[in-house]
């Protein structure tokens, strides 16, 4: 028998947009609070990812509903685990290689990415609009970067972040394909199976060297930005059409590089600000073409 989880996957409408809003919300803080706090990847990864995990399992969800669960169901689970670990340990480091903005910057290919993999799952023919939607989101990558030395940080952030935006892209369309899970289950999923990716890391992680003052940001991270921004981005994703789905996300941007402004006192050129720019317009050019394909 299917696990189905109806209330978890509601009508688009309002309900649906003021959630997309709120998890977008908490999401532009964690470039802020990870480059804010000496914790560093790995110790922030493992710590997030437990308490998640057991929060999910002991409040969520019921035995009886993984007991459903077929042997193809726990694969999906553990593909989208897979991708959601990669994608944070990616981020994680971008954000303390370089800076929360070129963080933020990296992960805006997400729109991108999503376009070609959905074009290759569909077997939709990319056409000359998604072309220059790619070409404008890699136009201002290059806008971003000072020099070409290999010794340069936002070289090296924009990498790990587009490697990120990349394993972030893959999430809605498995989402999408494993729906029948409830989200709750699929919740828990993606954050205990994206655990192995940071354990790997787990000589690194001192927990003993965390400031005391830093273990309520890292609450903050786990119950705010990961169960509720996290969970509240499931029932979007499931209830939304992928296309639709990345072009309510770049709310997250312009959120993300005015926290870091304020909070960090990160400059914000306008050399930046329009790399920024071409890369949130051309993902939402590509997203919104294909969209009115779709239609059609």
């Amino acid at each position: 028998m299917r696990t189905t989880d109806s209330a978890a996957a509601p009508a688009p409408g309002l309900s649906v947009a003021i959630e997309a809003v709120v998890a977008l919300s908490f999401w532009a803080s964690v470039p802020v609070v990870i480059r804010l706090i000496e914790a560093n990847p790995f110790t922030i990864g493992i710590f997030r990812l437990v308490l998640a995990t057991l929060f999910l399992r002991l409040l969520f969800v019921r035995r009886d509903a993984l007991k459903e669960l077929s042997r193809r169901d726990w694969l999906g689970l553990g593909a989208i685990g897979l991708c959601f670990g990669v994608h944070w340990a990616l981020y994680f480091f971008s954000i303390k290689v370089a800076s929360a903005s070129i963080g933020a910057i990296g992960l805006a290919g997400y729109g991108a990415f999503l376009i070609l993999l959905s074009a290759a799952v569909d077997r939709v023919r990319l056409t000359a609009f998604d072309v220059v939607a790619v070409l404008l989101c890699i136009g201002g990558s290059l806008c971003l970067i000072p020099d070409f030395s290999a010794n340069n940080t936002v070289v090296h952030g924009l990498i790990l972040g587009a490697g990120s935006a990349l394993c972030f892209a893959c999430l809605p369309i498995l989402h999408r394909r494993f729906r029948h899970i409830g989200s709750g289950v699929r919740a828990m999923g993606q954050f205990g199976f994206a655990l192995p990716v940071f354990l790997i890391g787990l000589p690194y992680a001192d927990f003993r060297a965390v400031p005391a003052h830093e273990w309520w940001w890292l609450l903050y991270l786990t119950v705010f930005c990961t169960v509720i921004g996290h969970g509240l981005w499931i029932r979007v994703t499931t209830a939304l059409q992928p296309m639709t789905t990345s072009t309510v996300y770049y709310l997250y941007l312009p959120i993300s590089l005015s926290l870091s402004y304020f909070f960090l006192g990160e400059q914000l050129d306008l050399r930046m600000l329009f790399g920024a720019a071409l890369i949130a317009s051309g993902s939402i050019l590509g997203i919104r073409n294909q969209s009115r394909r779709e239609a059609r």
